[in-house]
């Protein structure tokens, strides 16, 4: 009782005097409980309390174990203060990333449009529609229609980006045929090659069926295709490849014969707008390419990998999970 505060005593010196006259009401016995308690500086306390009733001889005992539970709840709060910190924190974050991703949509759709006229005005100039230019003219008019071109690369790079970061892509998961994907990435593929004087070889026959998305999958070919032609050197290989692997996954391979990544910094090359030092190289890119291959592979269930060391060309792949040949393949 005089762990009780005052205002509880009463009522609990009744109830312990129904109980022993046995007036029929149950008790909560042999489980913890969180009470109001008394601490001995006359602070008001939380006890956790368990009591057991034990009878020897037709004598009956009550015993009752009390722990100071202030401690435990004070830390409970701060738990539940750090979590809720930590999910305004996610929520805001998530938030300034929509923002982010929005608004690059937005400036990227305001700057295709005017970039659209220039490069088809500076296509019809090339052209002669517009009348005779004289040396010098065309190649100054050749710079901007190519600088055009580049720079509408670029905001479709960050318009593939914002829409992964959005996760405002569709993606529609069936059987597909892997080789057939990449027989179709590589036929569009072949001009771009054969302007860069890169081989790109032909890939194996025969069905490879996986669980993916074809038009997701072609992006991400398509895309480790352009790098492999792009960091290559003249005369140099791209080759392709699909290999069954033993965990029911088939692997879509690209190597090339070009510079290489160093193998310590293998690590940095999914980060959005990294290129590895390359931006000083003259090969035009965004360095958002790998950021997307990567992304879509996790959208469509694929995982993307890559083997290189500087000078001696690199491989990348991604693995998808097999698929059951479909009654008519």
């Amino acid at each position: 009782e005089h762990l009780l505060p005052d205002s509880f005593r009463d009522r609990h010196q009744e109830q312990m005097r129904g109980f022993l006259r046995g007036d029929g009401k149950s008790r909560a016995m042999g489980s913890w409980r969180t009470v109001t308690g008394l601490a001995a500086d006359g602070r008001i306390i939380p006890l956790a309390t368990i009591i057991s009733q034990v009878s020897v001889g037709g004598r009956t005992t009550l015993t009752a174990i009390m722990r100071d539970m202030t401690e435990t709840q004070k830390s409970e709060a701060e738990l539940r203060r750090l979590l809720n910190d930590r999910e305004i924190a996610v929520a805001t974050a998530e938030a300034a990333n929509m923002a982010k991703s929005s608004f690059l949509a937005v400036m990227s759709h305001e700057l295709r449009t005017p970039l659209n006229a220039v490069i088809g005005f500076s296509d019809l100039m090339l052209r002669g529609i517009a009348g005779q230019m004289s040396p010098v003219q065309s190649e100054y008019c050749g710079y901007i229609h190519n600088s055009g071109e580049h720079l509408l690369q670029l905001v479709q790079g960050v318009l593939d980006y914002a829409a992964i970061e959005s996760e405002d892509v569709k993606v529609t998961l069936e059987t597909i045929d892997a080789t057939l994907v990449l027989s179709q990435a590589r036929e569009l593929m072949l001009p771009i090659a054969q302007k860069a004087g890169v081989h790109l070889s032909p890939a194996r026959t025969g069905a490879a069926w996986v669980h993916a998305d074809t038009l997701r999958l072609r992006q991400i070919l398509i895309n480790l295709m352009a790098n492999a032609v792009k960091y290559n050197r003249p005369g140099g290989e791209v080759r392709l490849d699909i290999l069954s692997l033993p965990a029911d996954a088939w692997r879509i391979t690209v190597a090339d014969d070009g510079i290489g990544i160093p193998k310590e910094r293998l690590g940095e090359l999914f980060r959005p707008f990294e290129r590895l030092g390359q931006e000083v190289s003259g090969v035009e890119g965004t360095g958002l390419g790998l950021v997307l291959v990567h992304r879509l592979a996790e959208r469509i269930g694929g995982t993307v990998g890559v083997e290189s060391d500087a000078g001696r060309g690199s491989t990348f792949w991604i693995d998808l999970p097999a698929a059951p040949v479909p009654d008519n393949g």
